[in-house]
């Protein structure tokens, strides 16, 4: 898996599995027109990605982060606050950080 560099990082977990809740409820909806029984587990299973997506989104928009500069371009490139090295977003050169 890839280390998160950016808030956006953080907040895309959190946005796809939102995104499977809803989908999953909608399914859940119509098999529960059919056959309630059968609808719970997919309805539970909704509901716990859509409360662990909620999560991922609020501790990614949360999360400490630095403006470094490229030393090639003049881009500032927002990161993570722990986050030691990265390609600048603007031109690519690969950047190294000092511990935050």
């Amino acid at each position: 898996m890839i280390e998160p560099r950016t808030r956006f990082d953080l907040v895309s977990r959190g946005i796809g599995r939102v995104t499977g809740g809803v989908v999953l409820w909608l399914i859940g909806g119509v098999l529960y027109l059919a056959q309630p029984s059968a609808a719970a587990g997919m309805l539970l299973f909704g509901t716990c990605l859509l409360a662990l997506g909620g999560w991922e989104i609020a501790k990614g928009r949360m999360a400490a982060q630095r403006s470094v500069g490229c030393p090639g371009c003049g881009t500032r490139n927002d990161v993570l606050s722990q986050v030691e090295t990265f390609a600048c977003y603007q031109c690519g050169k690969p950047l190294r950080l000092p511990p935050a």
